[in-house]
């Protein structure tokens, strides 16, 4: 009789974690506490690399440091997945738009690879834990968590499997601008995200790279008084390791507002010395022009 899914999950996240759902019964506890683990956000700073997943795990004793290790697809894979989706863009554009087609897996079949790694066996499994068990609860718990991100941006998976979703873009922007400059520059830009105001979209050049930027004192760097202090810790709400009687924010809250007004001040005295230095080399100029005139009279 088939396992009802233990999360939420699209396809892709589904079939991800399926492997893992399907280690032996003595896991039934630890797999179980690990899903509890995820939902509850004790699951911190969770890093996606090729091969690689690594995180902070808030266990009974504190943060464990896990990785678990994932196989992932060689370059020439890669370069003939990647030629798939050139002749097919619609499989791109999906992925752009965080879906993720069935063809896509095929694509990573027919290439040789795999987008998933379909036995727990081909797992490793690393914690700072004192458990001599592995997979322990909490690299079980990075699994669920990792599954449940990229059920949400299934672009996570192909980061795992070998390359970014953006890297891939700017394979393909390369691989068209040889063959097809018009259909190159109908692209998106690489990393065009609508979340990122302050992206800068000018091309890089190599010409300048390695000199100088701008002087310190020639930053401006502008301050204004938050209108709500500590808004982003009201925001995020009460952290996962406080415990019912525990309010950290008041405290926390307290010194943002001292910060706040420390920086005020501090730059206030900034501002004032750099008007003052101003104001002295005007009048020193004042008084070499001056002296200069009267040289010229006499």
């Amino acid at each position: 009789m088939p396992r009802a899914p233990s999360l939420a999950l699209r396809w892709w996240a589904q079939q991800w974690i399926e492997p893992v759902e399907g280690l032996g019964p003595e896991f039934g506890g630890r797999l179980s506490r690990a899903r509890s683990y995820a939902r509850n956000r004790r699951i911190w700073q969770l890093g996606v690399r090729p091969g690689m997943l690594s995180a902070q795990a808030l266990g009974s004793f504190g943060y464990y440091a896990v990785t678990v290790q994932v196989p992932s697809n060689p370059d020439g894979v890669w370069e003939r997945v990647q030629t798939t989706l050139s002749a097919r863009p619609a499989l791109l554009a999906s992925l752009l738009a965080d879906d993720l087609p069935a063809d896509v897996e095929q694509a990573f079949n027919d290439a040789g690879g795999s987008l998933f790694y379909g036995d727990a066996e081909l797992l490793g499994f690393h914690c700072t834990c004192l458990d001599w068990q592995r997979p322990c609860k909490h690299t079980l718990a990075v699994c669920y968590d990792f599954a449940t991100q990229a059920s949400a941006h299934p672009g996570l998976l192909l980061a795992l499997a070998g390359r970014t979703v953006e890297q891939v873009v700017a394979a393909l922007h390369a691989r068209w601008a040889a063959t097809d400059p018009q259909r190159a520059d109908s692209l998106p830009p690489v990393d065009d995200r609508d979340d990122r105001d302050d992206r800068d979209d000018r091309p890089l050049r190599a010409v300048g790279f390695y000199s100088a930027g701008p002087s310190f004192d020639q930053l401006s760097i502008p301050f204004e008084t938050p209108r709500v202090n500590a808004a982003l810790l009201l925001k995020l709400g009460k952290p996962p390791f406080a415990t019912e009687a525990e309010d950290p924010l008041t405290p926390l809250a307290a010194f943002y507002a001292a910060m706040t007004e420390q920086a005020s001040r501090v730059l206030s005295r900034s501002r004032h010395t750099i008007d003052s230095s101003e104001t002295a080399d005007t009048a020193r100029s004042g008084v070499a022009a001056a002296e200069d005139s009267t040289d010229n009279e006499v």
